[in-house]
């Protein structure tokens, strides 16, 4: 018998496959220390994102406005689906604060396209589309700049 047999063909077959869907908890802790010399206390910072005690991260806020506006999924089942995929109870009211920031982190860029819009051959071309809501009809209009 050889001492090294070496596989003349090897078969292959992929999964793909989601990770387990459950959120993460992650701690950050800020020590005070007291100088024994001069007996001062200094603080260690969070980082800028960490505001409150406990909060929502990044991920979870993005996920949250994605499904809302991307997917036009309402708050409630948005709320089911988080608690039911995450295990990650939430309130609407949460989901709303969400929205309201991210809205306001693109105010600048909204205000923009409105400012283009008003000039003469500043856009190429405006859409608007009709979405059902739970109160009845809307639309989204979008802008697409020279």
């Amino acid at each position: 018998m050889p001492e090294e047999i070496v596989a003349s063909k090897v078969a292959k077959r992929q999964v793909f496959e989601l990770p387990p869907l459950r959120y993460v908890t992650i701690e950050h802790q800020a020590e005070t220390l007291i100088c024994p010399c001069c007996g001062e206390a200094t603080t260690g910072e969070f980082p800028a994102d960490v505001s409150n005690p406990v909060q929502y991260g990044s991920q979870v806020k993005r996920l949250s406005v994605y499904l809302r506006n991307e997917q036009f999924i309402p708050y409630d089942r948005e709320r089911q689906m988080l608690a039911d995929l995450f295990e990650l109870p939430i309130s609407t009211g949460s989901l709303q604060n969400f929205l309201e920031t991210a809205a306001e982190n693109v105010k600048p860029a909204t205000e923009a396209i409105k400012e283009a819009v008003k000039r003469p051959k500043s856009v190429m071309r405006m859409r608007q589309a009709s979405i059902s809501m739970a109160n009845g009809v809307g639309s989204i209009r979008s802008a697409l700049q020279n």
